[in-house]
């Protein structure tokens, strides 16, 4: 008797735990790669880094070699749920991976039902199928090198008006032609009075 009470209370016990286990675990559906593509945002093939995060919700650092939906530069971070039990990405950091991600509000966002799965051939082709051939990330303009002199377009003048005169050069000049003046002047009434002695 006390053996068919501790074997119904086991059996009432497995009831509601696995069910409850069961209930939090991750479970969608695997749809065609052309409805992952269109549902995305962003598709790349790319290296996946270390998550970075300590709660719920990690970000991994992608490193893009090929953009086959969106314009994305080298490197992106991706948001995702911590694990797979939570429909998280399931991934190794290090290795190459097709990743399918939307765009949250300027964020993101990829899990375990979004499509993303190591870079396989067949994957990929089918991705290639829906997009086309993909193109090279988005290249982010550097710092320009230091010891570079600003052209004359982004000072703001013309490399004709780096050189003309200012206002103190332009009296300056003024100056000097009205003394030449002067000075041919001068000359000319002494020539005249030479003559006239010459002739007296």
């Amino acid at each position: 008797m006390k053996r068919a009470a501790l074997l119904v209370l086991v059996l009432a016990v497995a009831l509601v735990v696995v069910p409850g286990t069961a209930a939090f675990a991750c479970s969608c559906a695997a749809p065609p790669v052309a409805d992952q593509v269109t549902r995305a945002d962003l598709v790349v093939l790319g290296t996946v880094g270390e998550p970075a995060g300590d709660g719920t919700v990690v970000t991994y650092p992608v490193e893009v070699t090929v953009a086959f939906k969106g314009t994305p530069p080298r490197t992106v971070e991706v948001r995702s749920p911590r694990d797979g039990a939570s429909c998280g990405l399931e991934v190794v950091p290090g290795r190459e991976y097709l990743l399918f991600a939307t765009d949250r509000g300027g964020a993101l966002e990829a899990g375990l039902c979004g499509g993303t799965a190591p870079a396989s051939a067949e994957l990929q082709a089918g991705v290639v199928a829906v997009t086309g051939a993909g193109h090279p990330p988005v290249r982010t303009p550097g710092p320009p090198a230091s010891g570079t002199a600003p052209s004359a377009r982004s000072s703001g003048r013309s490399v004709g008006a780096a050189h003309a005169p200012g206002p103190l050069g332009q009296r300056l000049g003024a100056g000097v032609l009205s003394l030449a003046g002067i000075g041919t002047l001068a000359a000319a009434a002494a020539a005249v009075l030479l003559v006239r002695r010459r002739r007296l």
